[in-house]
């Protein structure tokens, strides 16, 4: 059957900094689902299916639990499906479940018991369960504190895909943190890297090296091509405006226009490609 993934926001968050500052992860809004049917419909088509043993529609049911979608909220529920598409090969379910765990949605809260449900996940190459298990690592988090592992993780997941532990590299780089040495080469092309998977926070950090000139010459169009992508993107602070403000009063007419069209293109091409790829699902 074709997957229909709802994105969830629960413990999806992130730190909004200035534009001109830095950040250091990311989010995702939910997804409704199809137009064409009611929610109510496509709960009971979900449960058709996932009584036949269908794995993504075990995954869906656990969603719409969570969610209160076309059902109402029941968290033990979502958790219980989570379970059962994680033990029938879903490596999403299995990062879901753990989710829950880590922050006792329809259970106790348990931190060894998520971890084994992210392990799971991870070890069949889900990029956000190799993540969470870097981030988990870094900082000690139900487990002994290994920096060499939490770097590990993170780096798996950034050269997976994963834009915000792509930004996350790129943040660690940039800072000499987690006994990583200072570099700003590295830094960039994890920001790079981030950017061009959509990621806002990526886009911003990337954007702010060239504002600033971080480890090359000042880029004052570079960084208006970014901010502008980012903030077409959806991308909101409390200074954005200015910064963009600033960057547009410094550069030619000419040259604005090159930054503005530059990032209309790439928006264009990145829904595309995202719009195509969702459709492949």
């Amino acid at each position: 059957m074709r997957k229909l993934i709802f994105c969830m926001m629960v413990l999806c968050s992130f730190i909004l900094l200035p534009a001109s500052g830095w950040a250091a992860s990311g989010t995702t809004d939910p997804v409704e689902p199809p137009r064409t049917v009611t929610p109510e419909s496509f709960y009971l088509a979900m449960m058709m299916a996932a009584e036949k043993n269908d794995v993504d529609a075990m995954l869906n049911l656990g969603v719409l639990y969570e969610q209160g979608i076309g059902v109402p909220k029941n968290f033990t529920q979502a958790l219980s499906w989570y379970e059962k598409s994680g033990n029938a090969g879903s490596a999403d379910g299995n990062y879901r479940a753990g989710l829950c765990y880590e922050t006792g949605l329809g259970t106790t809260a348990n931190l060894s018991t998520a971890m084994k449900y992210f392990e799971k996940a991870a070890a069949k190459g889900f990029s956000p369960a190799q993540y969470k298990l870097g981030s988990f690592y870094l900082t000690g988090r139900g487990v002994s504190q290994n920096n060499a592992k939490g770097i590990e993780f993170i780096t798996k997941a950034a050269q997976a895909g994963n834009g915000a532990a792509a930004n996350e590299m790129g943040f660690i780089n940039l800072n000499g943190m987690y006994d990583q040495k200072k570099d700003a080469g590295k830094a960039r092309d994890w920001f790079v890297k981030s950017a061009e998977l959509g990621h806002l926070e990526g886009m911003k950090n990337l954007a702010v090296m060239f504002k600033d000139g971080i480890g090359k010459k000042p880029d004052p169009a570079g960084a208006l091509r970014w901010y502008l992508i980012a903030q077409k993107g959806g991308l909101r602070t409390n200074d954005l405006d200015d910064v963009i403000a600033g960057l547009k009063k410094d550069l030619k007419p000419g040259q604005v226009k090159d930054a503005e069209e530059s990032a209309d293109k790439w928006v264009e091409a990145f829904t595309k490609k995202k719009t195509a790829e969702a459709e492949k699902k």
